[in-house]
C-alpha cells in the first residue's frame, strides 16, 4: 500500500479493522488486506471497527509526533466506531410481504441446508429498541430518557474472560452518555457477549452498572492507548513481521523501494513495468557479463547491448576500454544506490569457471572452480538467484561459431545445434547484451538479431575487446545497463536516434530528440580511463557493414544456416558479399595512382 499507492504521501487516510473474542483464540483485532477497501467487508462474529491510520516516510517524522495530543485529538472524533447512528431500520431491507415468505421458506428446508436462522416473536411479547434510534440527535437533546431502563439492556462485544468486564465497555459508555447524558445517575443492564468457536453466547455475562450523576464530557476526557514498549514506557511498539512474511517475496519488494524512491522524487514518469518485463539474454557470463548481470538487479549500471524488441533491432557494440562519467552518468539517473529492477536473465556461454575467475568476475566464488570448474552460464544463474530469489534465471550453455574457423564434417552437426539454440535463445528475449572476448564472436549475434529486426542507422561492430584496467568492466557494465534503461524510457524506444551535436544543443539550450526522461540515449559511448574521459561518437550506418548490411542480410533470408556455414570456413566470404574487397583495392589503386603521379619518380 505504502509503495505502490500512498508513496511519498503522509495525509491520514480511513482504514477499517475488526474486533472479536472467541474462547478458543481469545480477544483478537485485526488489520490485514481488506482493511484499506473503500468499503468495509463483515465477517460472522466480527465487529467492525473504523480507524485511522497516518504513515509517516522516516522514523525522525514519526518520532516527532506528539503522542499525547494526537491520540487526544483522534479519539475523541469516533469513540463509538462500529455503531450505526444513522437510524436506518432492518425493515428497509425486507418488507413484511418478503419476510413472511423468507420465514415460510425456511421452516421447510432441509436441516443440514439451514445455515441461517430466523427468530420469530410474537406479537406483544418483546419490545424491541434500536440502539441507533437511541443515539439520534434529536433523542439525546431531549430532557429526560422516555424509555423505561430497568427493561432495557445494552449489548456488547466483550474481551475478557474474567470476572470483570473488558476494555470495550469503557468506550461503550462513554460514547452512550456522550449522546445520552441524560443517563446521568441512572442504573443501566449491561449484556457483555462472549462467544465461543461454534458460536455459543452461554459465556456471556450480565452487569448491572450505576452511572455517577457527575460525568465528564468526550472532550475532558483523559484518553489512553500506547501500551508498555519493551524499556517500560508508554508508547508505540515495534512489531518486526519480516520472520512471518515470505523471504522471497520480502526480498522482492525490499529491492524495488530503491528505484520506486527514485521514481516517486525524481522521476514521475519512470515505467517501472517495462523494466521489469524485459528479458536480457547475456552472451557472455565473463567479467563483463557478471557485472552487467549484477547490475540489472542490484544497481544503476552500463556495456555495450543490443536490443530486440518485437522484431525490432538496434545495437550498439561498444569495446571494453570505457568509463563512465560518474556526475553526469550515475548520479543524475538515481545514484549507484538505486536497483534498476529486472527480473529475467539468462546467462550464454560455453565456459567453465577456472581459479582465476573469481577474483574478477564477481558472481562466481571459489568452490565453483572445484573439480574442473562448473559452467559459467549455470554457476552465474545459480549465484545470482542467491543474490535475488525472485529473478527468473536461466542458463544456457553453447558454443558460438566464428567467421574463419572452420567447421570440420566431425562437429558440423553440434555447429547446427548451436545456431538452433541460439536463435531461439535471440527470438526469446528482447535484450541482447554482447559481452565477448572478439568481435568475431559477436558477429552471428548480430546478424540473426539484424535479421529479426528492420535496419537502423548508427551501429558499429567494434574492435576493441580487451580488458586493461580492473575497474573498466565493472564501469563498462553500468554504462551499459543505464544506456539500456534510458533506451526504455525513450518515447520512441528503439527508433531513439543519436545524439548528434550534443555539446552545441546544451549550449543553445535545446532539447535533443535522443532525450528521454532520464536524458540522452548515446549509441555508443568511448571512455579513456588514462585521461578519465568519456565521448559520444556519432556516425552513419555504414553500407557494406558485415553484420546487418542489407547484403548481408538478404543472404542470410535466402540461404540461412549454409550462408553461416560458408562464413565460419571462409572469413573472406562476407568481404565478397559486401563489396569490401573492392573497397580495399580501391584504396590500394589509390595508393598506386598516388606514387605513380610523383614528379621525383
Amino acid at each position: 500500500m505504502k509503495l505502490d499507492v500512498d508513496k511519498l504521501d503522509e495525509n491520514s487516510k480511513q482504514i477499517f479493522g475488526k474486533f472479536t473474542y472467541r474462547d478458543d483464540v481469545g480477544p483478537v483485532f485485526e488489520v490485514e488486506g481488506s482493511s484499506f477497501n473503500k468499503t468495509q467487508q463483515y465477517s460472522p462474529y466480527y465487529v467492525n471497527v473504523t480507524g485511522t491510520i497516518m504513515n509517516k516516510n522516516t522514523i525522525e517524522d514519526f518520532k516527532n509526533i506528539d503522542k499525547s495530543s494526537l491520540i487526544n485529538s483522534v479519539a475523541p472524533s469516533q469513540p463509538l466506531v462500529y455503531v450505526n447512528q444513522k437510524g436506518i431500520p432492518l425493515k428497509n431491507h425486507f418488507n413484511q410481504k418478503q419476510l413472511d415468505k423468507l420465514t415460510e421458506g425456511y421452516k421447510d428446508m432441509e436441516k443440514n441446508l439451514q445455515d441461517f436462522f430466523g427468530i420469530i416473536v410474537e406479537k406483544d411479547s418483546v419490545n424491541i429498541i434500536k440502539i441507533s434510534d437511541i443515539l439520534r440527535s434529536d433523542v439525546a437533546e431531549q430532557s429526560k430518557f422516555d424509555y423505561d431502563l430497568t427493561k432495557i439492556y445494552f449489548g456488547f462485544t466483550d474481551s475478557s474472560n474474567g470476572l470483570n468486564p473488558g476494555w470495550p465497555l469503557r468506550i461503550f459508555l462513554a460514547a452512550l452518555l456522550e449522546h445520552c447524558p441524560c443517563l446521568a445517575g441512572s442504573n443501566i443492564h449491561i449484556l457483555s457477549l462472549r462467544t465461543k468457536v461454534n458460536g455459543d453466547i452461554s459465556s456471556s455475562t450480565y452487569f448491572e452498572i450505576r452511572i455517577p450523576q457527575d460525568v465528564n464530557t468526550v472532550e475532558s476526557a483523559g484518553w489512553v492507548g500506547w501500551e508498555r514498549n519493551d524499556r517500560g514506557n508508554f508508547g508505540p511498539k515495534l512489531a518486526n513481521m519480516s520472520s512471518s512474511m515470505d523471504p522471497v517475496k520480502l526480498a522482492d519488494a525490499s529491492s524495488d523501494l530503491n528505484i520506486k524512491l527514485m521514481k516517486w522524487r525524481l522521476v514521475p514518469d519512470l515505467n517501472l513495468d517495462i523494466i521489469k518485463d524485459t528479458k536480457c539474454l547475456l552472451f557472455g557470463a565473463g567479467t563483463l557479463g557478471c557485472h552487467v548481470a549484477r547490475n540489472l538487479i542490484v544497481t544503476t549500471a552500463y556495456g555495450h547491448s543490443t536490443l530486440q524488441r518485437r522484431h525490432q533491432y538496434i545495437a550498439g557494440f561498444m569495446g571494453r576500454n570505457m568509463i563512465s562519467n560518474v556526475k553526469n552518468g550515475l548520479m543524475e539517473r538515481g545514484g549507484s544506490d538505486a536497483a534498476w529492477g529486472f527480473r529475467y536473465i539468462t546467462f550464454l556461454d560455453s565456459g567453465k569457471v577456472s581459479y582465476s575467475n573469481p577474483t574478477r568476475q564477481v558472481l562466481f566464488n571459489h568452490i565453483d572452480c572445484h573439480k574442473g570448474g562448473k559452467r559459467k552460464a549455470e554457476a552465474a544463474a545459480e549465484n545470482l538467484k542467491q543474490i535475488l530469489p525472485s529473478v527468473n534465471t536461466q542458463s544456457l550453455v553453447a558454443h558460438i561459431p566464428m567467421p574463419g574457423h572452420p567447421v570440420g564434417h566431425s562437429i558440423k552437426d553440434e555447429t547446427i545445434d548451436n545456431i538452433e539454440k541460439i536463435t531461439k535463445a535471440i527470438e526469446d528475449h528482447d535484450v541482447l547484451f554482447l559481452l565477448l572476448d572478439s568481435r568475431e564472436a559477436r558477429w552471428m549475434p548480430s546478424l540473426i538479431a539484424a535479421h529479426l529486426g528492420k535496419s537502423l542507422k548508427d551501429r558499429t561492430l567494434d574492435q576493441q575487446c580487451t580488458v586493461t584496467r580492473p575497474g573498466v568492466a565493472a564501469i563498462a557494465g553500468a554504462l551499459a545497463v543505464e544506456m539500456l534503461v534510458g533506451l526504455l524510457q525513450h518515447p520512441l524506444k528503439l527508433n531513439a536516434p543519436a545524439a548528434c551535436n550534443l555539446s552545441e544543443e546544451i549550449d543553445k539550450g535545446t532539447k535533443s530528440e535522443s532525450e528521454g526522461i532520464l536524458g540522452v540515449v548515446p549509441h555508443s559511448i568511448r571512455g579513456f580511463l588514462w585521461s578519465y574521459q568519456t565521448v559520444v561518437p556519432t556516425t552513419i550506418k555504414f553500407k557494406q557493414c558485415i553484420a546487418c548490411s542489407d547484403d548481408v542480410i538478404n543472404k542470410y533470408k535466402a540461404d540461412s544456416i549454409d550462408f553461416l556455414l560458408k562464413v565460419f570456413n571462409d572469413a573472406n566470404y562476407l568481404e565478397e558479399i559486401t563489396g569490401l574487397s573492392e573497397l580495399h583495392l580501391a584504396a590500394e589503386m589509390s595508393d598506386v595512382l598516388m606514387l605513380s603521379d610523383d614528379e621525383n619518380e
